[in-house]
């Protein structure tokens, strides 16, 4: 399912753009972000953010990323120990 749904944004992207998927993962080659840690916060800094990435989001309608983002992880829960008997 979850690849069906990474394909159909490709492809609207794609037809949005007037790129092809080729062309559209060349140009995020250059963005790249760094997880930073201090204490027990944790968040993402931008690092690089190539200018022909900036067009083709204006492009598409769609603001540049902010330059830090907070990290998200879910926490899972442990599970109970089972309560099989052989």
């Amino acid at each position: 399912m979850i690849n069906v749904l990474a394909i159909n944004c490709l492809r609207v992207l794609e037809q949005r753009s007037g790129l092809r998927a080729e062309d559209l993962r060349k140009l995020t080659t250059f963005v790249t972000a760094s997880e930073i840690r201090q204490g027990q916060r944790t968040w993402w800094q931008l690092s690089e953010l190539a200018r022909p990435f900036v067009q083709l989001l204006k492009k598409l309608g769609m603001p540049e990323p902010p330059q830090t983002w907070e990290a998200w992880s879910e926490v899972v829960a442990a599970r109970p120990p089972s309560r099989r008997t052989s």
